[in-house]
């Protein structure tokens, strides 16, 4: 009963770290994000922060359940990894809600998150699932505009915020209020990742003598997906572990 519940920990984290619920000052519509992929399990408090600062209210889809899996494996087009099913699931949970954009970039690679890192691409699927979204589910004719940005965090944050410059204009914002809303969206990254950090290190350090930590490896879509990790990490909490 001791043991924390870190993978819940996360989750808080990856929804809470960016404050704001609502824009301050808000332009009437909304941005609609899929549970999907390492841009939401890894990525969601940038995208979150950049939306609201930017005046938009911010939807996601809901949690992983049968449903999102079965309307996922129904709409493929072609046989992929489970993940991208899953994912497919997630955007049509979307289209059952209401807002006006629908944000499914296309993220090409990653931070290096260690400098002996030559290049730290994302899976090709992930990198192209806006396209194969787009090729299993007709959007015609939906009131919503699906905003897909080419995004290269390895690239360098300068480049970055060429690309959410231009993403903004997309959506009819301009000027100091956009670069504003890079800063938080940075900062508000930043922020989530020490929290996973500092964390981490709080619970190895105070292991006691005769204690062990499972680390759980995998992709965040994974095993931090209530859904998608069929409960693990409660399972091995009820151990003990």
């Amino acid at each position: 009963k001791h043991l924390p519940r870190l993978f819940r920990e996360r989750k808080d984290a990856l929804i809470n770290t960016y404050k704001k619920a609502k824009p301050d000052n808000p332009v009437g519509k909304t941005i609609g994000i899929p549970q999907v992929s390492s841009f939401y399990h890894d990525l969601f408090p940038m995208w979150k922060a950049f939306f609201i600062e930017l005046g938009f209210d911010v939807i996601t889809s809901g949690d992983t359940n049968k449903d999102t899996v079965y309307h996922g494996v129904e709409v493929i087009t072609a046989e992929t990894c489970f993940p991208i099913k899953v994912a497919h699931g997630h955007v049509i949970d979307m289209m059952e809600k209401k807002f006006d954009y629908l944000f499914l970039p296309s993220v090409i690679n990653l931070t290096h998150s260690n400098t002996k890192f030559t290049h730290s691409y994302a899976c090709p699927y992930v990198q192209c699932l806006p396209y194969l979204v787009k090729a299993a589910i007709d959007f015609k004719d939906k009131n919503f505009t699906v905003l897909s940005p080419v995004i290269h965090f390895e690239y360098g944050e300068e480049y970055v915020n060429k690309t959410l410059r231009e993403l903004a204009r997309d959506i009819g914002r301009t000027g100091d209020i956009v670069e504003k809303a890079i800063q938080a969206a940075h900062e508000s990254l930043r922020n989530f990742n020490k929290t996973l950090q500092v964390r981490g290190k709080e619970i190895l350090d105070n292991l006691g003598e005769n204690e062990k930590a499972f680390v759980l490896i995998s992709r965040s879509y994974n095993g931090c997906d209530t859904g998608m990790n069929l409960g693990l990490p409660e399972k091995l909490r009820d151990l003990g572990i």
